[in-house]
C-alpha cells in the first residue's frame, strides 16, 4: 500500500475557473483541468484534451498535457488495483473452493463405499473384524 502512495503525486497543477492553482491531489475533483508537465506523476485518471510531447514511459504517463479529470481517489484504475492488493486476504480463492468441494465429494464417496464393504463383507460371512479391515 505504501508503494501505491508513493506513486500518486502530492500536488497537482489545476485549471478551475480560469485560474491555474496548486491543489493537494485528495482535493482534485471530477471535471478539474490539470496540467502535466515532464517528470510529473498522473494524479487521477484523465482525458487527454492537448499534448505536447506526451510519452508513455514504464507504465507511467510523462510530458507536458493538458487533461480533464474523470476519476479521482479509490475510483481512479490504481486505486481499485490499491483496493484489490490490499484485500487479496480475505475470502477463498475459487481454486480453493473448488478444492474443498472436491474433498468433499471424495470424502462422501469414500465413506459409503466403506460402509457398502463393511456390510456386504459381514452379510457373505465374513468375521467383524475382518469386516471392518476390508
Amino acid at each position: 500500500m505504501d508503494s501505491f502512495k508513493n506513486m500518486v503525486p502530492q500536488y497537482a497543477l489545476v485549471t478551475r475557473s480560469g485560474e491555474k492553482l496548486n491543489v493537494r491531489a485528495e482535493e482534485l475533483v471530477v471535471g478539474d483541468i490539470i496540467d502535466v508537465k515532464f517528470g510529473d506523476r498522473v494524479p487521477a485518471d484523465m482525458r487527454v484534451i492537448t499534448a505536447h510531447g506526451f510519452k508513455w514511459i514504464n507504465s507511467s504517463l510523462t510530458g507536458t498535457a493538458h487533461g480533464l479529470v474523470v476519476r479521482t481517489g479509490d475510483r481512479t484504475v490504481m486505486g481499485r488495483i490499491a483496493n484489490l492488493a490490499s484485500g487479496s486476504g480475505v475470502g477463498d480463492t475459487p481454486i480453493a473452493k473448488e478444492i474443498a468441494h472436491f474433498i468433499h465429494i471424495i470424502t462422501a464417496v469414500a465413506v459409503f463405499l466403506g460402509c457398502a464393504f463393511f456390510i456386504i463383507a459381514f452379510i457373505l460371512g465374513y468375521y467383524w473384524l475382518d469386516a471392518v479391515i476390508f
